[in-house]
């Protein structure tokens, strides 16, 4: 059976009434094993049990019964310690009484815990009995994704045996409740609470296996770690008195604490048996924040941002020149000890800091450079005093719209602070203590778009502020209208046209205002890329610049991904800002980092111009139409099979019937027709009933239109009964051309092809270049992450020397000789041909010779990359659209 078909079996099992004595064997034989395996194992020939009751199946499965009632997972604690498993060696440790089930996977370390009615929502856990296994969503951090799904299931209990807790009305209460006991299971294993596991003993020791009396216990001893040891009553019971004072504002608040039972104590515990010595706080907290959070919890890791990511941000942004500085001052010690103090006055602000990712990294690399001075202070002058860590929590900014990520981020904040401490007295001998935490008051609950960052973050001309993050990318589209509001709040008061603008353009423009007030403040974000295309380029960038701010640094397109096992990734850049000068801006690449003067919007070398739409060509092209729009409701349209049945019947019907063009139909082949009716023909088409038919439906569908009067005809038409080269309005970002071609004069085309009749020959190959391609990508827009080919911001603005006779007349050559490669595929779609994996050998040496010969004969020279190809075409635009301005004395359209 497959896991579908296993889980449908396993729900037909736990609805019957519960039976020892067959449950055991039913439930192997659902997992693919043979009737003859389970048969020899009922006859007990290959049960390797030693006691009665027990069924051992041989490297899968350790069964006990358990009576009703009885504590199920110290049922499966005896059997982890009994001595058959090193020689049976079983994947699975299981037990039930009927009412609850609880397995352990001894391969994995997950565990089972759930009603035995509700087996077949867990069935995954079993089915590498059946020999599917389970996939870990972030393969390298085990330890992490074993926690995260622990807490997962602790979170889960909690909320099953509280119902009403589930409504939202105690969000904070249960956020902190997880983050308080999050902080004691670190704690009692990493020596912060100095007995090891004092809290997990505590509450084994002091609370009944039914969980009754657990959030009493935990409310005591909560309370208890908020006041100082000196100032406790003397009747403080020891068991309380026990745990030490700890302060940094994680106990200071009195909540509510909801009921525990059996599973969620059991749960609990677990959790303590955890090794949490090993977890990495920039990662856990970010899969820890998934727990709450519906909809993203079946995959713990997928809002985690890699360590490599988030260095492609604060590398350029700051931490390159500690580096630099270091290597500057490394045998002096009065510079190293300057850069100690410039270190000690370093601000880290994250807006949208989620469970603190950009934050933790930035501290903990920042207490690593602090290590390597300190340790060349001693190497250089052994008598120094040893200079404790000048790095406080209170210089790491952040705010949240999510609760819990900001009670999370402080979390992880304190676990990175004492980790890096451990690491600190393990290399000098000495550090600060962990406890009491220093109490984060920099980490906010809000919405930092409607938030005053100069009143929560004050502008400090004596530190160094970076601001930093990964804000959300929503396009227009895909905005909540409480994101729509924060759209109008953060753009009306610079520009009037910003409905279509992704959300990530509020935090460029917000971060942009904070830099008028905080000159020396650097910000860099990551974003998709969109905002450096199309129409949003216009919209903010004009405002950021206004502002006084200034690109410098930018890392072009790469996909920004994390480890979750479905995510394919978005194609992301990361843009910094500041004010003031600079010798030089740094762009990168995946493959290099250039020194360049300026970047522009459009992040490409050399110019801050901005590309406007234009009426009509800059270049000698000839003029680019949009095709005829049906307006329809697809009743002019005709399918193959409708067009021959019309034809079959009423053979007159063909002087009516045109070849019908899309983008869709040009692409991926296939082919429509429509009705193409002239004024003095609608009284000829009405005599036919089919014709009449589909005219009354037009008529309909077009009431109160200004094309209801002709539902005969396209609402728009721009035919001219000419040939054409067509080109689709939308093309997938995976090709490396675009895709052009030709239409013969009877077919018309639709308005999802844009189109020049009568084109001259030399235009198909002029189009199909990679500069044209380019240009396409980087000023056009997205249709999501597709590119958009408009008339006026695309094609109209295309920068090109003029042609002369002979360039014109191998261009045509060129155009032929991909038309005639083409041709040799027959039966393949221009999908096919220009998808990168199947895309013929020869096609793509045509279009190589093409691009070599443009060029180099056209653009007179050779490139190393795409961007030194942008950055000649942005300084060719800039030069021909003043050309076009000094001779027409007008702008383009807005």
């Amino acid at each position: 059976m497959n896991p579908t078909e296993i889980e449908f079996a396993v729900r037909d099992l736990v609805a019957k009434p519960y039976d020892p004595d067959t449950f055991p064997y039913d439930l192997i034989g659902i997992h693919n094993a043979s009737k003859v395996t389970v048969s020899k194992l009922k006859s007990g020939q290959t049960n390797g049990a030693t006691r009665s009751g027990d069924i051992v199946w041989k490297s899968k499965l350790f069964f006990r019964p358990a009576a009703v009632g009885a504590d199920l997972g110290a049922t499966v604690h005896d059997m982890a310690a009994d001595p058959l498993l090193k020689k049976q060696k079983p994947r699975f440790l299981l037990t039930t009484d009927g009412e609850q089930v609880y397995g352990r996977d001894l391969k994995t370390g997950d565990t089972l815990n759930a009603e035995f009615a509700k087996l077949d929502e867990n069935a995954d856990f079993l089915l590498p009995l059946a020999g599917y296994e389970r996939r870990e969503a972030v393969e390298e951090h085990p330890a992490d994704i074993k926690a995260a799904k622990r807490l997962k299931k602790l979170y889960d209990a909690i909320l099953a045996g509280n119902p009403t807790w589930a409504s939202g009305h105690h969000t904070h209460e249960l956020n902190l409740l997880m983050t308080r006991l999050l902080f004691c299971f670190y704690a009692e294993k990493t020596n912060i609470f100095h007995t090891p596991k004092i809290f997990t003993d505590t509450v084994t020791q002091y609370t009944k296996e039914d969980g009754s009396d657990v959030a009493p216990l935990l409310d005591r001893l909560f309370r208890i770690m908020n006041v100082e040891e000196s100032k406790r009553l003397t009747s403080t019971p020891a068991v309380e008195s026990k745990f030490p004072y700890v302060n940094g504002s994680l106990f200071e608040d009195t909540v509510g604490i909801p009921a525990f039972n059996r599973t969620a104590r059991r749960q609990m515990l677990e959790c303590g048996d955890l090794d949490w010595t090993t977890i990495n706080p920039d990662i856990f907290g970010s899969m820890i924040q998934t727990i709450a959070q519906d909809g993203t919890r079946s995959d713990l890791g997928m809002h985690y941002t890699s360590v490599p990511n988030i260095m492609k941000v604060l590398q350029p942004l700051f931490l390159g020149s500690l580096r630099d500085a270091y290597e500057k001052a490394k045998d002096s010690v009065p510079k190293l000890e300057a850069l100690l103090g410039r270190l000690s006055k370093i601000r880290v602000f994250d807006p949208a800091c989620g469970s603190g990712n950009f934050l933790i990294i930035a501290y903990k690399e920042m207490r690593k450079i602090e290590i390597e001075i300190l340790t060349r202070i001693g190497d250089i002058s052994p008598k120094s005093p040893l200079q404790l860590s000048g790095i406080s929590l209170d210089h790491f900014y952040g705010a949240d719209l999510v609760d819990f990520s900001c009670e999370t981020a402080k979390l992880s904040l304190w676990i990175a602070e004492h980790q890096m401490n451990t690491l600190f007295r393990e290399i000098f001998g000495d550090a600060r203590g962990t406890l009491p935490l220093a109490k984060i008051s920099t980490i906010h609950s809000g919405n930092a778009l409607r938030l005053s960052w100069e009143k929560f973050y004050p502008p400090d001309s004596t530190l160094e502020t970076y601001l930093c993050g990964n804000p959300p990318y929503q396009g227009s589209k895909e905005q909540t209208p409480e994101q729509k509001r924060d759209v109008d709040h953060v753009f009306s008061p610079h520009c009037k046209l910003y409905r279509r603008i992704d959300y990530i353009g509020c935090w460029f423009v917000k971060a942009a205002e904070y830099l008028v007030n905080s000159p020396t403040t650097q910000s860099a974000f990551v974003s998709t890329n969109s905002i450096c295309q199309g129409e949003h380029v216009g919209i903010v960038w004009p405002i950021v610049f206004s502002l006084g701010s200034r690109i410098v640094f930018a890392h072009t397109s790469f996909t920004w991904k994390n480890n979750a096992s479905h995510n394919a990734g978005v194609t992301c850049i990361i843009v910094g800002l500041a004010r003031g000068e600079f010798p030089s801006a740094k762009l990168s690449s995946d493959s290099q980092v250039r020194s360049v003067q300026t970047i522009g919007p459009y992040l490409v070398p050399g110019t801050s111009i901005v590309v406007s739409k234009e009426r009509s060509p800059i270049s000698d092209l000839p003029s680019l139409t949009t095709g005829c729009e049906p307006g329809d409701g697809g009743h002019l349209v005709l399918s193959t099979d409708e067009y021959k049945k019309l034809l079959g019947a009423y053979p007159e019907a063909k002087s009516l019937i045109r070849p019908y063009l899309g983008s869709r139909d040009f692409l991926n082949g296939g082919e429509r027709y429509c009705l193409w009716i002239a004024d003095k023909e609608r009284t000829q088409a009405e005599r036919i009933p089919p014709i009449r038919e589909r005219i009354a439906r037009v008529q309909s569908e077009r009431k109160g239109s200004p094309w209801a009067d002709i539902p005969y005809k396209f609402g728009r038409d721009t035919n001219l009964d000419k040939p054409a080269l067509v080109i689709p309005k939308v093309s997938s970002e995976h090709r490396q051309y675009l895709q052009v071609g030709l239409a013969n004069d009877a077919t018309i085309a639709n308005n999802t092809l844009r189109i020049v009749y009568d084109p001259p020959n030399f235009l198909l190959a002029l189009l199909v270049s990679r500069m044209h391609y380019l240009w396409a990508q980087a000023v056009g827009g997205r249709m999501r992450t597709d590119i958009q080919y408009s008339t006026t911001i695309v094609y109209n603005t295309f920068p090109l020397p003029k042609l002369s006779a002979e360039q014109s007349s191998v261009l045509g050559e060129h155009s032929r000789a991909i038309l005639r490669t083409r041709a040799k595929y027959p039966g393949k779609t221009l999908a096919w041909l220009y998808n990168p994996e199947t895309m013929p050998v020869e096609l793509h040496a045509r279009h190589r010779e093409n691009d070599d010969f443009i060029e180099k004969n056209i653009y007179g020279r050779s490139f190393r990359d795409d961007t030194e190809r942008l950055e000649l075409l942005f300084k060719m635009y800039e030069r021909q659209r003043k050309s076009k301005l000094n001779t027409f004395g007008f702008e383009g359209d807005e």
